[in-house]
């Protein structure tokens, strides 16, 4: 059941982040970090948290969703 939860959760991140930088053009890490945080932190500690977030990212980038410029915490974030 968690696992589902889980599942449904990261679905519901990944359309939410795909949203706000169709809406924003661009988001920076910190940005897409405060997004998120609420969405994911009432299950996760701090570190799986923004594990999480770092893992999402990077799916999205491999699957040619979205794109960044830097790296770090200023990095900007772009859909595709």
């Amino acid at each position: 059941r968690r696992q589902r939860q889980m599942c449904i959760r990261d679905r519901r991140c990944e359309e939410f982040l795909l949203t706000a930088l169709r809406d924003h053009k661009s988001l920076s890490r910190r940005e897409i970090d405060k997004l998120l945080w609420n969405l994911l932190s009432n299950l996760l500690d701090d570190r799986q948290t923004k594990d999480k977030i770092t893992n999402l990212l990077a799916k999205l980038k491999r699957q040619g969703k979205i794109r960044n410029e830097s790296q770090g915490p200023n990095s900007d974030w772009f859909i595709v």
